[in-house]
């Protein structure tokens, strides 16, 4: 099977699938290529054209510091909202006064974890890779 790729409309394809509706731009690669490149794409890579509108593998460009500042904050929100599952019903114990020696531990422990979470921005521009704290039940 024949394999085209489009510079102008960047994608894979086929007469089989497509017909006649394939860019003007397309340029034939090989069935070998084609899967060469979807394997590079499932490792990470992007799938770009060269100088010749041949499609090649490359590395992502590096995130800008404000992707770095959203990814971490919505994990650092992930975080926040899994303690708070876990601290949740310990809580409820140590209210009703029911809560064993081990749950009034384990609720300091995520508590203090998710104080640490909360720090996470006060002390951290949020724009690199962080070294999160390990939830209690990690430890």
């Amino acid at each position: 099977m024949t394999f085209y790729y489009s510079k102008s409309e960047p994608g894979f394809y086929c007469v089989g699938i497509h017909g006649d509706n394939i860019p003007k731009d397309a340029v034939s690669i090989t069935q070998e290529e084609h899967t060469a490149l979807l394997n590079a794409q499932s490792k990470g890579k992007w799938i770009q054209s060269n100088e010749n509108g041949y499609p090649v593998a490359v590395d992502p460009p590096p995130l800008t510091p404000e992707e770095w500042a959203d990814i971490n904050l919505r994990c650092r929100q992930a975080r926040l909202s899994q303690a708070a599952l876990k601290v949740a019903p310990l809580q409820d114990a140590v209210d009703l006064n029911i809560a064993t020696d081990d749950e009034k531990q384990l609720l300091k422990e995520w508590k203090l974890y998710r104080v640490a979470l909360n720090r996470i921005e006060q002390h951290s521009s949020l724009s690199a890779e962080i070294e999160w704290p390990k939830p209690p039940d990690e430890n």
